[in-house]
C-alpha cells in the first residue's frame, strides 16, 4: 500500500480534503516519509503500536501512512466519537509508553493541573 501512495506521490492531485485543507499525494508522501523516518530514528527497534488521537484531519491520513512506513501497526481513536480526555483515558495512553500522536490538541485533567496532549 504505501508503494502505490508512493507512486501517487509524484503527482500533485488531491489525496485528501477535510475543511478548507487540502492534502495533495505528493504532500502525503512528503510528510509520511519525515514522519516515518522520525518514529525510526526516536523508537530505533521497537515496533510497539501507537496510537493516533484525531479526527478527519489530513494529518490522521499522515499519521497511518507514517506508522506503516515505519512497521508500527497504529491504534485510530477518533475525538469525535470519544469524550475528551480524562485523567483515566491519559493513564490508558501513559500504559502505551506515551506512544500517541494527536492531530488534535484537548486538554487532560492531571493532579489538578491542565496538561497539553499534543506528541
Amino acid at each position: 500500500m504505501p508503494d502505490i501512495i508512493d507512486n501517487f506521490g509524484k503527482t500533485n492531485n488531491i489525496a485528501h480534503i477535510y475543511r478548507e485543507n487540502i492534502l495533495t499525494y505528493e504532500d502525503l508522501k512528503k510528510k509520511s516519509d519525515a514522519l516515518a523516518f522520525y518514529l525510526i530514528k526516536i523508537l530505533d527497534h521497537d515496533q510497539s503500536p501507537i496510537i493516533v488521537y484525531g479526527h478527519k484531519e489530513n494529518e490522521m491520513l499522515i499519521c497511518f501512512l507514517a506508522c506503516v512506513k515505519s512497521g508500527h501497526p497504529y491504534v485510530p481513536l477518533d475525538s469525535s466519537i470519544l469524550l475528551p480526555l480524562t485523567q483515566f483515558d491519559a493513564a490508558i495512553l501513559t500504559a502505551n509508553n506515551g506512544r500517541i500522536i494527536a492531530t488534535v490538541c484537548h486538554k487532560v485533567e492531571n493532579s489538578g493541573a491542565n496538561q497539553s496532549l499534543a506528541r
